[in-house]
């Protein structure tokens, strides 16, 4: 399984894992399944001007509720245990160990020789995910390389996602609110955890994304369900409509129209709500952005 920076309580670990649930919906892209964003409508993306706002992702996703055995922490692709922690029953946000970038990831991405700032994006990507990696559950704990995993039973809301809603999620530290019915009547319950299950028997489905209820949510599985997933706030974000940036040999670029005449500046990019996208490199707010096909 590879990782999906969701959490219920993000931090510098990533909770990640799978359980043996098979019950869920498929949800195909549309307006339910849109991200709602922060950022211009896609009308104001054909200005192509560096923009400075609050950037953040919102999900709102039909679901179901199905049993599950256990949750499984998965480390993020590209990071390792510092030292693998000992079998043992742990407490919901207890600290299990903590994560370093592997050696081979670091090698591969620091010897790059092409695409060399999208490579020393990601080595600073890992290297600021690494740290301390809590537990999302309570019960008895066993790891190895991969990850580990709480034998814990319960019942997880879950959905099936699309490729493109699995990458957008994946850029971005989410948050999960479920929608129940319960023995009090329908409820908004925050997920105790969140984790992405790679395999899947439905068709045309990237991965089954799992939202573990609170032990005293009193609900069934087969239920049908609502999940809302929030990013965090990126603050004063500056961003710019995809379709504006290019590319060269080692990563991408904004042409920038300065006093009449073109400039080429190479930038750093983070997530994009598939409309605009977030730049971390420092360019000029207000700036014309020149399309890499216009220009």
């Amino acid at each position: 399984m590879r990782s999906l920076r969701v959490s219920a309580a993000v931090g510098a670990g990533l909770l990640l894992g799978g359980c043996t649930g098979t019950d869920s919906s498929v949800i195909d892209d549309g307006a339910d399944a849109a991200p709602s964003v922060t950022t211009p409508a896609p009308g104001d993306a054909t200005t192509r001007t560096v923009y400075q706002r609050d950037f953040s992702l919102s999900y709102k996703l039909e679901a179901v509720t199905a049993t599950s055995d256990g949750v499984v922490i998965v480390l993020a692709q590209g990071l390792e245990w510092e030292a693998i922690p000992e079998a043992t029953h742990v407490t919901a946000g207890q600290t299990i160990g903590s994560t370093q970038v592997d050696s081979q990831a670091r090698e591969q991405l620091e010897g790059a020789e092409e695409g060399v700032r999208i490579a020393a994006a990601q080595l600073a990507a890992l290297e600021s995910e690494a740290g301390a990696v809590t537990a999302p559950a309570s019960g008895p704990l066993t790891a190895d390389e991969a990850g580990a995993t709480i034998a814990v039973s319960g019942v997880d809301v879950t959905v099936e996602l699309t490729g493109i809603q699995r990458l957008r999620l994946e850029s971005m530290a989410i948050h999960g609110t479920a929608s129940v019915e319960t023995v009090v009547g329908q409820r908004d319950i925050a997920c105790a955890a969140l984790w992405v299950e790679d395999a899947s028997d439905v068709d045309g489905a990237a991965g089954t994304l799992h939202c573990r209820l609170p032990a005293t949510t009193q609900t069934v599985a087969g239920l049908r369900a609502t999940l809302k997933l929030d990013s965090d706030v990126i603050e004063d974000a500056l961003v710019v409509p995809d379709s504006a940036l290019g590319m060269d040999d080692d990563g991408y670029t904004l042409t920038l129209m300065d006093d009449g005449d073109e400039e080429v500046v190479p930038v750093d990019v983070g997530p994009s709500d598939g409309v605009m996208r977030v730049i971390l490199t420092d360019v000029p707010v207000g700036a014309t952005v020149i399309p890499p096909d216009e220009s």
